[in-house]
């Protein structure tokens, strides 16, 4: 990016940060996973837990509900690529949900350790990689197109969506799942 990044932009790589301090998190726990052979059902309850507030709802919807329609006002080029966000948005929410359901059958000893296991590894695979192409693409794309006036308007949205959700207490969340 350059100095004249957008707050717009600064937000949401802000939730970038931290989602990926989670899933980094994650990742280590997996490894530990295996290792002892068992799955720390506390762990998985806080991720699935963050993961659907914080990534899922604050996160995706301020790009769905705020980001993405100003950059697509302002440049109709934008289109598709954001079409392919929000695919991945619904792919990482089905992942959510089957890690979910695999824990659940986790605990009632109907499915192994792996079956949690890999579809939490895909969803750590599929995050990095779209957050690579949003700030590889998308956010660049806003640094240049947005102008001050619908920066201050999309960072409103934002907010208004971080108040709704209690953001604050979702980065505390992310902060006791880094320390777990």
């Amino acid at each position: 990016m350059h100095e004249e990044t957008k707050a717009a932009v600064l937000h949401l790589l802000l939730d970038h940060k931290v989602v990926r301090e989670v899933i980094d998190r994650l990742e280590m726990k997996l490894d530990e996973f295996e290792r002892k052979g068992e799955i720390s059902i506390s762990f998985m309850l806080s991720f699935l837990n963050f993961a659907k507030k914080f990534l899922d709802k604050c996160h995706h919807g301020k790009e769905e509900k705020c980001f993405f329609p100003a950059l697509e006002k302002l440049d109709a080029s934008t289109e598709t690529p954001i079409q392919v966000m929000k695919l991945e948005h619904v792919e990482m929410k089905n992942y959510l949900k089957e890690i979910e359901e695999k824990l659940n059958a986790y605990m009632n000893k109907e499915v192994g350790i792996e079956d949690v296991i890999n579809p939490s590894r895909d969803l750590i695979g599929l995050i990095r990689s779209h957050f690579f192409k949003e700030e590889n693409i998308l956010f660049r794309i806003g640094v240049e197109i947005i102008p001050k006036d619908e920066d201050y308007k999309t960072v409103d949205c934002y907010e208004n969506i971080e108040k709704e959700l209690d953001h604050e207490k979702l980065l505390k969340e992310a902060e006791e799942i880094k320390k777990s």
